[in-house]
């Protein structure tokens, strides 16, 4: 802003530079005053060129960070400001008595900017000492919960165990029990 503010005031000069050699050339043509007034225009080409080639029109374009905060950058005043760039000032925090300059650095960092408001808003530090509260009392339900179901599982298990054993003892009854129809149908066979 004060970049702009002195390019104004150079601009105000060199208009005032300009109407005083235009009443100059008015009021005399001789060679002397000629070579006054060639003298004041290559001044004013200089300033022009220093003012508008060297210093040129400047503008601030924040970066938003994430998840909070914000980087300051200096342009040029053509720069596009695109995406994670916006032109919005952060908000501006006052300094607290008692706080130090850290301190202070890291709360004007706590905001953020919402895109879809383009605006800065400040990360509210919220309290989780009741969210806390409800975790451990869901924690110690959860660990009843898990008690039960590993007992349960337990006990699923030794009846799986016990079925395989069963089903392995009817296999082999099985077994043995047609081991046993086939020698009686030999019997039988052979009898006749």
């Amino acid at each position: 802003m004060d970049q702009k503010i002195r390019l104004e005031f150079q601009l105000v000069k060199l208009t005032v530079i300009c109407i005083a050699i235009q009443t100059t050339v008015i009021l005399s043509k001789s060679g002397r005053v000629l070579r006054k007034i060639n003298g004041l225009l290559e001044q004013l080409v200089g300033l022009l060129k220093i003012e508008f080639n060297g210093g040129r029109m400047m503008k601030t374009i924040y970066k938003a960070l994430y998840p909070i905060g914000y980087e300051e950058h200096e342009v040029e005043d053509n720069f596009p400001t695109a995406l994670p760039f916006v032109e919005v000032p952060p908000i501006l925090f006052e300094k607290k008595e008692d706080e130090t300059d850290e301190a202070f650095g890291r709360r004007q960092q706590s905001q953020f900017f919402n895109f879809t408001e383009n605006k800065w808003e400040e990360a509210v530090t919220q309290d989780y000492s009741k969210k806390l509260e409800l975790l451990q009392n869901l924690s110690i339900g959860l660990q009843v919960d898990n008690t039960a179901l590993k007992k349960s599982n337990e006990e699923l298990t030794e009846k799986a165990d016990s079925m395989a054993q069963l089903n392995a003892k009817l296999m082999l009854n099985d077994l043995t029990i047609n081991k046993k129809i086939e020698v009686i149908e030999k019997q039988i066979g052979g009898a006749s």
